[in-house]
């Protein structure tokens, strides 16, 4: 990434991000793994969830989501806090195999366990029976209606799981998030960042169902990329700084054009 976007980008995560996010965009837009870690042991309960009692009136079930989630973004899978996570969150299934929030939200249960079960798949700790009967409980409740409308974060969370775990169902769902991605990216609708999140989350630059790659959406990070050195300007802080540190994650898994800076 170019030296003054990073540092600009790493300096609005600073500004406005908490310490965990600090820590994930570090000083020069590289993880802090160690800080992160520390952090993360910190809000985690013998049993292996990780609580953040400030958002989500702490639901555990949130809480040990996003720890995986700032796991993955550093890069950090392995460890006693992963483990321990995965081992929670193996054992706060549903009876029907899927997780409850403490919401009661049934499209946010959906996506929270689409999510986890990707987060899953990445991780050595995962048991194959959870991952098996994680996929069927969301090939079960497929639909493409689910992704039609262009609900992006529905094609995050089944594209994050399906690109990290082989199903019967995988193909499908794959191919209809891969279009209704690139029907929003091409109508303007979804920006070129969304995409990258969601080629981050698989591990891997180009996705089934789409000709969308990512290199050439890295060259439209420019455009996306504020004066503050924050992306999403319009939207509230912390949507902001979850977006800057996947444009960092992005650029480093993924490698940005010479010339990336921000132009307001």
């Amino acid at each position: 990434m170019d030296p003054e976007a990073t540092a600009r980008a790493a300096g609005y995560v600073d500004a406005h991000g908490d310490a965990l996010e600090r820590a994930l965009a570090g000083a020069d837009g590289r993880p802090d793994a160690a800080a992160l870690e520390a952090g993360l042991a910190a809000r985690q309960r013998e049993d292996g969830a990780v609580v953040f009692p400030e958002s989500a009136a702490g639901d555990p079930i949130a809480g040990t989501l996003r720890a995986l989630a700032l796991l993955a973004t550093a890069g950090t899978t392995r460890g006693a806090v992963a483990r321990g996570a995965v081992g929670f969150a193996q054992r706060a299934r549903n009876h029907a195999g899927g997780w409850s929030l403490g919401s009661g939200d049934g499209h946010a249960a959906h996506l929270a366990t689409a999510l986890l079960a990707g987060f899953l798949a990445q991780s050595p700790y995962a048991r194959t029976r959870v991952l098996q009967e994680s996929a069927d409980w969301l090939a079960t409740r497929w639909s493409p209606e689910l992704v039609r409308a262009g609900d992006y974060a529905m094609i995050a969370g089944h594209a994050h799981f399906f690109g990290n775990y082989p199903h019967d169902a995988t193909d499908g769902v794959l191919q209809w998030c891969g279009r209704e991605l690139e029907r929003g990216v091409r109508g303007g609708t979804l920006p070129a960042l969304f995409a990258l999140r969601v080629f981050s989350l698989c591990e891997a630059p180009v996705f089934p169902g789409t000709r969308l790659a990512a290199p050439p959406l890295l060259e439209r990070l420019p455009a996306e990329q504020a004066a503050d050195g924050g992306f999403l300007p319009g939207l509230p802080a912390p949507w902001r700084v979850s977006a800057t540190l996947a444009a960092l994650e992005a650029s480093r898994r993924f490698g940005v054009p010479p010339g990336f800076a921000g132009t307001g």
